[in-house]
């Protein structure tokens, strides 16, 4: 019986401990694709702010 339990225990802490690396990795993916959302609307922003100054002076 013992064994048999054994066994079980095992199986369940492998199902566990592979959800929660799945869990993990789907998380740091989430969290890369906002960072590299977050720099490139930044870059962005950035540009359209420089290009802006950019024409007040040749304006002024």
């Amino acid at each position: 019986m013992s064994n048999i339990i054994k066994v079980v225990l095992g199986i369940l802490g492998l199902i566990i401990a592979f959800a929660l690396i799945s869990f993990v990795l789907k998380l740091i993916s989430m969290i890369s694709t906002i960072v590299i959302v977050v720099i490139i609307v930044g870059v962005v922003v950035s540009l359209i702010r420089r290009g802006r100054s950019k024409r007040k002076n040749t304006a002024a």
